[in-house]
């Protein structure tokens, strides 16, 4: 038999040339072997969570420090856009390091970070991320994310279930949500028209989260 597979090693040399390649080919700046050496030596030990930290902080430092600037070359260095109705494989996870530098450092330009967020999903998911933002900016998110639920593509309709997860794993709760999930609701039951299963299957993991504090509701 052999090794078994560990999710923190998504987070591996490839991902980081992946990663450096993309920003390279938009941004002649970046350091992208210096991005390689702050990052390969410490990955090994570090956890799921460290290892997407860890690239997220080499981001901090070999990006430009306005945030304007290093989000368009965020916007510019994402791959092509995912097509199928699922997410195969681990290639995607490149975009979760860059999603959470966007929360760490975009808190400031709702906008320009709520659209960043949009574009990543759509490679992969940046459902951690956007609770960032949802806290901050309650009313704006709840706005934009009813829009998005019906939206045209389904990695974004499926963003807004997910999102909202009131316990979201691997994230914090959203604790607005687990006292009071009526706003979750109505994001919830306008999705409910999505015909993809990829996105019911969403609506189903929020329900299971809400009904853990307000079996009430869901059973409503």
């Amino acid at each position: 038999m052999g090794d078994i597979f560990q999710l923190r090693e998504v987070f591996n040399e490839n991902l980081v040339n992946l990663l450096a390649s993309y920003i390279k080919k938009v941004y002649k700046s970046f350091e992208d072997q210096n991005f390689y050496n702050f990052v390969m030596p410490k990955l090994e030990k570090l956890s799921f969570g460290d290892r997407s930290a860890l690239i997220t902080d080499a981001l901090e430092v070999y990006l430009p420090k306005d945030f304007e600037l290093a989000a368009d070359i965020l916007l510019r260095a994402l791959g092509p856009e995912v097509e199928l109705v699922e997410l195969f494989g681990y290639d995607g996870f490149y975009i979760m390091p860059m999603s959470i530098y966007v929360s760490r450092n975009g808190k400031d330009n709702f906008d320009i970070s709520m659209n960043l967020l949009c574009e990543m999903t759509k490679r992969f998911t940046s459902e951690w991320a956007i609770r960032t933002f949802i806290e901050l900016y309650p009313e704006k998110s709840l706005a934009q994310l009813n829009i998005w639920a019906e939206d045209t593509n389904f990695h974004v309709r499926r963003l807004v279930s997910e999102g909202t997860r009131p316990r979201l794993p691997l994230s914090s709760p959203l604790r607005a949500f687990i006292e009071d999930p009526s706003p979750v609701i109505k994001l919830l039951t306008k999705l409910n028209r999505s015909t993809e299963l990829y996105v019911r299957r969403s609506i189903a993991n929020n329900l299971n989260d809400i009904a853990k504090d307000n079996p009430d509701v869901v059973t409503d």
